[in-house]
């Protein structure tokens, strides 16, 4: 079993930039290398972040 692999803020950042702008997920993670499970929570909990910031800031 290896080691689990950590990642920058900046690199999350940066891929998740990636898929909302339009770059399918398989691509962006076959691109960056990094797992497509991986790269669909990190897109999931920023949508998370942005819907409770949003409620945040509207309120």
């Amino acid at each position: 079993m290896g080691k689990r692999q950590k990642y920058s803020k900046e690199y999350k950042i940066l891929a998740v930039e990636l898929v909302k702008a339009g770059k399918p997920i398989a691509e962006v993670a076959e691109e960056l290398p990094i797992g497509t499970g991986v790269l669909y929570r990190w897109v999931t909990e920023s949508n998370k972040l942005q819907d409770t910031l949003g409620k945040v800031v509207t309120s």
